[in-house]
């Protein structure tokens, strides 16, 4: 199953981009260069990241996955450095261009939905990516997990359940697992279902 091995595929791109001189790197290298910080969820890497994100963005101002992968960083930095107001309206300006840019990029369109759901609170935009990520690759897993956050947090438990289990379905193993766990934790606890919300915890 193709995203199964996904992470694998993309762990496997990074090693190679970290084997070239630092100054060879086009935008695509510096994005993946810049993955590992960005999935971290660690503000102080999300830091190290945005620095190779703005020089993708300098060398192609509509790379989509670039301000996606942005996005995901000043959310990580709003989330976890002291919700400051421009981190979130950058996480959400960036967001915006991924959409624009990106209609063909399932990638870019799920940190982007992801970013609008959680920072703009608006969950129909988060959707409306989502489908178009799901539309342009069905089997995303990244697409699942970061859908079931935003609807266990705006008490959508059920189906919180059915986009997390999908998620794991898909890639088991996967980086952002926990995240599916944790949705599928709030979706049993909202419908009473504590041994099932202590085993996903």
């Amino acid at each position: 199953m193709v995203s199964a091995i996904e992470p694998n595929l993309r762990r496997a791109e990074i090693e190679r981009v970290n084997r070239k001189r630092p100054d060879s790197l086009d935008a695509y290298d510096l994005v993946l260069r810049a993955h590992p910080d960005v999935f971290s969820g660690m503000p102080d890497r999300a830091t190290k990241a945005l620095a190779l994100l703005d020089r993708a963005l300098a060398l192609d101002p509509t790379y989509a996955l670039a301000h996606g992968s942005a996005a995901m960083c000043h959310h990580n930095r709003f989330l976890r450095a002291g919700l400051r107001e421009e981190d979130r309206a950058a996480s959400i300006r960036h967001a915006q261009e991924a959409l624009a840019y990106g209609q063909d990029d399932a990638l870019a369109l799920t940190l982007a939905g992801f970013c609008i759901g959680m920072d703009a609170h608006d969950r129909a935009a988060a959707f409306t990516a989502f489908e178009a990520a799901l539309a342009v690759s069905p089997s995303t897993a990244l697409t699942y997990i970061c859908g079931s956050v935003i609807l266990s947090w705006g008490g959508e438990a059920e189906r919180a359940i059915e986009w997390g289990e999908r998620g794991l379905r898909l890639s088991p193993f996967d980086p952002w697992a926990f995240a599916a766990f944790g949705s599928l934790m709030l979706g049993h606890f909202y419908r009473g279902r504590y041994d099932e919300a202590v085993s996903a915890a």
